[in-house]
């Protein structure tokens, strides 16, 4: 009797999932236009973010269908992965919060110096998910550009901070620490 009950207790105990100490992920989804918008002096590719619940794989997730929008995006169109003229190539990315103040237009402003800095992005460096006031203020690095009726395109006068506002609440809401992961994946519709 008691080998019967020890083996059933260690049988249960596979089925028992280890708890351990384990990160918050957050997943977020670019989906890019695949159109450029040509209202502007240079072509901007307009996308959405959006937000993934960590019950699905995010490589799994090809489409916005089921997942939230956070805001849509603003970048500059895909140029070979030329630094400083092209967006950065479909992918997923980890990424990291920074909110460090190394401009003076972020100087007491959160949702000015708070932005998502994308790690290993082949061939290029400081790659971030960002305010910003007009196209110019992308040189490779994605826009948060707020309501579609507000979007960035070629000018901006405050969408651009209620959209970092909301990443940065949504963001903050999922991790706790430095420690904790943040996920991106880029396509194309």
């Amino acid at each position: 009797m008691n080998r019967k009950i020890i083996k059933l207790l260690s049988l249960f105990c596979i089925f028992i999932p280890s708890v351990s100490a384990s990160n918050d992920v957050v997943q977020l989804l670019l989906v890019r236009n695949a159109q450029k918008n040509f209202n502007c002096d240079v072509a901007v590719f307009p996308g959405k973010l959006f937000a993934v619940p960590t019950n699905l794989d995010l490589e799994d997730v090809d489409s916005s269908i089921g997942v939230e929008i956070l805001t849509n995006t603003q970048e500059l169109p895909f140029e070979g992965n030329i630094s400083n003229a092209s967006s950065i190539p479909e992918g997923t990315y980890d990424g990291f919060i920074r909110n460090d103040e190394s401009k003076t237009w972020m100087n007491g402003n959160l949702n000015r110096s708070w932005r998502i800095q994308l790690k290993k992005v082949p061939n290029r460096s400081a790659i971030q998910f960002h305010y910003g006031k007009d196209k110019a203020w992308s040189k490779g690095c994605i826009i948060l550009t707020g309501e579609p009726s507000n979007s960035l395109m070629c000018e901006n006068k405050n969408s651009s901070e209620k959209a970092v506002e909301s990443v940065r609440r949504y963001v903050e809401s999922k991790v706790n620490s430095s420690d904790d992961v943040i996920k991106i994946k880029i396509i194309y519709n």
